[in-house]
């Protein structure tokens, strides 16, 4: 193990108060959302296969040539990734995401932890395991995206009722199957407060892990200030709003 890994290992095992229970459990399975690509959930997800690299992941559906280091893990896809083989889009599966997730078959296992911003934390895990949850947000497109999700795949007015319903149906799940999660993780303040405020459950913030040569100082020739953005080329994360505040502000942004 990397002096990175060691440390995420032992973050994790102060969320149960237990460091014997958490190292000693040999059965672990990782829960997924889905893995179309290679972003901040599934370095977390990366982390916790470097953690316990025996252990499956399973998740909704998954693209192997996109993620990286995950590419070749054991990982177990639901009935939908036939469906996503043919629609090239993860997200307009939505609907169909709850019920994926609780017919994956846990039997056997007595670690599950999903890693989740969507379904992955509504997975039924038998009664005597234990079922940690690092939770990036609480399910946006249930919560705080409704409308987002209606505009992104240009959803026919004369359907957006029923769209509406589902969503509905969807948060109510979400909300449900909360209870299945015997510890939740956030991976910010901000997290740890909407976990409380939509599932009124405590949580432990652990930082998603960073590589620690992003902190290395480089000696090179100056240069000048700019504002520098990190985050996913995603319509939520409002890149084009950070764009425009710069340019009419005439600030130097850079946007990786």
């Amino acid at each position: 193990m990397g002096r990175k890994t060691i440390k995420y290992c032992n973050a994790f095992s102060l969320v149960t108060h237990n460091t014997a229970t958490i190292h000693t459990m040999k059965n672990v399975a990782i829960v997924a959302d889905w893995l179309p690509v290679f972003g901040g959930a599934e370095h977390v997800i990366a982390e916790l296969h470097a953690l316990w690299p025996q252990a499956p992941i399973f998740t909704t559906i998954a693209r192997r040539d996109a993620i990286g280091p995950l590419k070749n893990a054991q990982i177990h896809m639901s009935a939908l990734q036939k469906w996503y083989g043919l629609l090239h889009e993860h997200r307009v599966l939505l609907p169909w995401m709850p019920r994926a997730i609780e017919d994956i078959n846990l039997q056997g296992y007595d670690l599950v932890i999903s890693s989740c911003h969507a379904v992955a934390k509504g997975v039924i895990v038998p009664s005597s395991a234990l079922h940690i949850c690092y939770c990036h947000t609480p399910m946006r497109y249930a919560w705080e995206m409704e409308d987002e999700y209606l505009r992104d795949f240009k959803i026919p007015r004369i359907l957006q009722r029923k769209v509406r319903e589902t969503l509905k149906k969807i948060r109510r799940w979400d909300l449900t199957t909360a209870k299945r999660v015997d510890h939740f993780i956030a991976n910010s303040e901000t997290t740890k407060e909407r976990i409380n405020r939509i599932y009124n459950r405590d949580s432990v913030v652990i930082h998603p892990p960073v590589e620690e040569r992003f902190f290395d100082v480089q000696q090179g020739p100056p240069t000048k200030d700019y504002y520098l953005a990190l985050r996913r080329f995603v319509h939520y994360t409002r890149c084009d709003l950070l764009i425009k505040t710069a340019n009419e502000r005439k600030l130097p942004l850079k946007i990786a």
